[in-house]
């Protein structure tokens, strides 16, 4: 879907290390289960990034001359392994 305006997002997802493994990450937008997962064959990979630590990232990156901004409304996270 493309991106408008003054609209605000929420995006999020949920590492279940217990859930089937075609469904190890579950990824949601505005709160709506997607129908697209990362399973447990595509974490064992080689490419999936591992014994990394997580963090908070909120970046903009603009090429053009002129300011743009990037607002962030709320932050959530929990860890509850």
């Amino acid at each position: 879907s493309a991106l408008v305006a003054s609209t605000y997002i929420k995006l999020g997802f949920l590492y279940d290390p217990e859930a089937d493994t075609a469904k190890r990450i579950t990824w949601f937008k505005n709160n709506l289960k997607l129908a697209t997962f990362v399973t447990g064959t595509n974490i064992s990979t080689a490419t999936f990034p591992d014994a990394e630590g997580l963090t908070l990232t909120m970046a903009s990156k603009n090429g053009a001359a002129t300011a743009t901004n990037f607002d962030c409304d709320w932050w959530r996270l929990a860890q509850l392994y």
